[in-house]
């Protein structure tokens, strides 16, 4: 029973002294009724808002730009069977992990290129700062001097995608870029 009908009940004199302390009960759950809608449109809207929030975070975060481009001031040692090989401004273990990409580690000889075949699509790969690589045979060598991945390892990296990267070309037939800052080796 509404407000409205419990004041029409008393006006009309349906309702007496005496059963006042029902009119009051009944009064008191309507208020609670109308807290309760009030809770529950409060927290629909909170939800809303987390949700449109959260959604244009995660969404400018996949759609960022990538790393601006860098020249790595710490080069691989001279060695006749070294590699130009695409690094990021990023240290191994230094960034977030905002995508994922596995595969296994391929190198083109002809083109002298290193990328993560992944199922059969080829992803051209900018290493953690300090990586650097040699070809006799092909390898991947983390900044600490580690020998890390040879060719065929089975290999999960954590970053980011991007079409371009400081001008420079993918290895052929590559889709794009896979920006790493974590390395996991999965062995053969």
């Amino acid at each position: 029973m509404s407000a409205p009908e419990v004041t029409e009940l008393l006006e009309r004199g349906a309702a007496t002294p005496s059963s006042m302390a029902d009119v009051d009960e009944i009064r008191a759950r309507v208020q609670i009724r109308r807290r309760r809608r009030r809770f529950a449109l409060g927290a629909a809207v909170a939800a809303v808002v987390v949700a449109v929030v959260g959604g244009a975070l995660l969404g400018a975060s996949l759609f960022r730009d990538p790393p601006m481009p860098f020249v790595d001031d710490e080069p691989a040692p001279a060695s006749s069977s070294a590699i130009v090989l695409p690094t990021i401004p990023t240290r191994e273990g230094e960034g977030g992990d905002l995508a994922a990409a596995h595969g296994r580690l391929r190198f083109d000889p002809d083109d002298r290129c290193f990328y993560l075949d992944q199922g059969g699509t080829r992803t051209s790969v900018a290493w953690p700062r300090g990586w650097y690589a040699e070809d006799d045979p092909p390898r991947l060598i983390d900044a600490g001097g580690t020998t890390r991945l040879h060719v065929g390892d089975r290999v999960e990296l954590g970053g980011g995608y991007g079409q371009t990267y400081e001008g420079r070309e993918p290895c052929p037939g590559s889709d794009g870029w896979f920006f790493a800052w974590q390395v996991n080796e999965r062995g053969n």
